[in-house]
């Protein structure tokens, strides 16, 4: 099995960068358009997990240049084999769904999905494993230009303390550009650019950045409203293989909100730009109509 996982590709979407002028960004961050907002009303009858986002092991921080999480610190994160082909991560959140990334899900058809353990090479306490054959990719999904990239895939857990879901954010919160914050990105991605995938989970906590700043360096037709952007950082970034984990943000209450999903980094460097991620609160109508999770208000 160990043989196996170490032949499994990381799966990872990069873009160019791209030399963006003052007056373009000035434009772009005037545009009401590059705003966040809620997609849809959501329509979902099924509360979270009452528990949602709560860790139930805290620490005082591989990702690159991450620390390696602690058993039940991360409940939610999943490990995703893809078609036995692709590594991937994603979050649960709910006993029936978990969130990843449109690109690891698209055009693919069997998913075994890894839950409640840190180490993909051994057997652990509290360790679930469940094989999926059903992934919702969002309609309009673009490969070309890395847009609506989340998919949701069915499945059957558990909910313990080794396996827990990850909160989705309130309605209320989806005009919150959620610039400037201290936020975490867990996964088995590579923790080394060009390295291999992370036998352990880990995690980093890196710094979000406004859109505006992000198209500085991507340009202003990429980073669109519905996408979030953490900063570029000497030796901190999510990498190849991180990509659908969740990128989360600690409320005042304590627990997690899964504000992004990994989605790509730069074509040069995993940590010499910064890396995108799927803007949760954009598509809280579509997740909703999708799994029958209820969003709060």
């Amino acid at each position: 099995m160990a043989q196996e996982k170490d032949r499994l590709k990381q799966k990872i979407r990069t873009l160019p960068q791209r030399n963006s002028t003052r007056k373009q960004i000035a434009a772009y961050a005037k545009n009401p358009a590059n705003k966040p907002r809620l997609d849809f009303l959501p329509t979902g009858t099924d509360p979270q997990p009452k528990n949602s986002g709560k860790s139930n092991m805290e620490v005082s921080e591989e990702i690159l240049g991450g620390s390696r999480a602690k058993k039940m610190q991360f409940p939610w994160q999943i490990f995703l084999e893809v078609d036995g082909i692709w590594v991937c991560g994603g979050s649960i959140i709910s006993k029936n769904w978990a969130l990843t990334a449109a690109h690891c899900a698209y055009q693919a058809s069997i998913f075994v999905v890894s839950a409640g353990g840190i180490d993909i090479k051994r057997s652990e306490t509290g360790e679930q494993k469940y094989t999926s054959y059903k992934a919702i990719v969002h309609q309009n999904y673009s490969d070309k230009w890395l847009i609506n990239d989340v998919a949701v895939i069915q499945v059957a857990l558990v909910l313990d303390e080794f396996v827990g879901a990850i909160r989705l954010p309130k309605q209320s919160q989806a005009s919150n550009q959620f610039a400037g914050v201290t936020v975490t990105a867990s996964g088995y991605g590579i923790t080394r650019n060009n390295g291999d995938v992370s036998r352990f989970m880990n995690f980093v906590n890196l710094q979000t950045i406004t859109n505006a700043k992000c198209a500085e360096s991507y340009g202003a037709d990429f980073i669109i409203s519905s996408i979030i952007c953490t900063g570029a950082h000497p030796t901190k970034s999510v990498c190849s293989g991180d990509s659908g984990g969740p990128l989360m943000y600690k409320e005042t209450d304590g627990k997690y909100t899964q504000i992004g999903v990994v989605s790509f980094g730069a074509a040069y460097s995993c940590n010499k730009y910064p890396a995108g991620y799927s803007r949760v609160t954009s598509f809280l109508g579509w997740i909703s109509a999708n799994t029958n999770i209820k969003i709060n208000k």
